[in-house]
């Protein structure tokens, strides 16, 4: 298994599950939606409770994530407007992500800096997923990894499942430290695609 995808292996198993259900891919795209918004909700209260409870929410929603279009596939009930609804809810949780650790962070006593963290953390992430759903749309077969670092990278850039780095920094339960590995983490991510293509 690569690295950093075990929620990918989850949605495997549990996406038939949810086909067999009476709901529909938007119901699921509309629940991680949902749960990556009370992530950010719980991610600015800060603390250490919140972080876990924002890190719980937020896996959460990267599962249901990656069950909605396995489910579309499944039903037979793919369309247009489900997909640009999954990306729009995509990047509303990433901004909901990175405002609420800006917004905990503050509420820690950081001052508003924090906030210049966060943007190029909202504007990272934008730009990345344009970047992917650009190759997905072209259908380019990703290259090979030359080496572990490399296909680290690949996994992380391909899969978007930072699961792992959330819950240990929401264990270390300070927002404003998950905001710069947040950011650093976009910023590589995002260098790395550059670089890449």
């Amino acid at each position: 298994m690569r690295l950093f995808t075990f929620n990918r292996a989850i949605a495997d198993r549990l996406g038939p599950a949810l086909a067999r259900t009476p709901l529909t891919p938007n119901h699921l795209t509309t629940l991680a939606l949902g749960s990556g918004l009370a992530a950010g909700w719980f991610m600015a209260q800060a603390g250490r409770p919140g972080l876990l409870a924002g890190a719980f929410f937020l896996h959460l929603s990267f599962l249901l994530d990656n069950c909605d279009g396995m489910v579309a596939r499944i039903k037979g009930t793919s369309s247009a407007a489900g997909m640009w609804y999954d990306r729009v809810a995509d990047l509303a949780v990433d901004a909901a992500l990175w405002a609420g650790l800006a917004a905990g962070a503050v509420r820690q006593g950081v001052t508003p800096w924090v906030w210049a963290l966060a943007a190029p953390a909202m504007i990272g992430s934008f730009v990345h997923f344009l970047q992917i759903d650009e190759s997905r749309r072209e259908g380019k077969a990703p290259r090979p990894a030359g080496n572990a670092f490399a296909s680290s990278m690949d996994s992380l850039s391909g899969d978007g499942d930072p699961s792992v780095l959330v819950w240990i920094m929401a264990l270390i339960g300070y927002p404003g430290y998950l905001l710069l590995a947040g950011a650093v983490y976009m910023l590589a991510l995002w260098v790395y695609s550059v670089r890449k293509n």
